[in-house]
């Protein structure tokens, strides 16, 4: 530390985002992607 200065700790948090854009998306015409779509929903 230096002197009297309290060390700043950064901390971050990575959220997964794939499961709750295929939650919220309207239904893909593209067959892999509806089929992630469906498959998450039934999950």
């Amino acid at each position: 530390m230096w002197s009297g200065e309290a060390a700043v700790l950064e901390m971050r948090v990575y959220i997964e985002t794939t499961i709750p854009s295929y939650l919220t998306s309207w239904p893909s015409p593209q067959v892999i992607h509806a089929g992630h779509q469906i498959s998450t929903h039934e999950w």
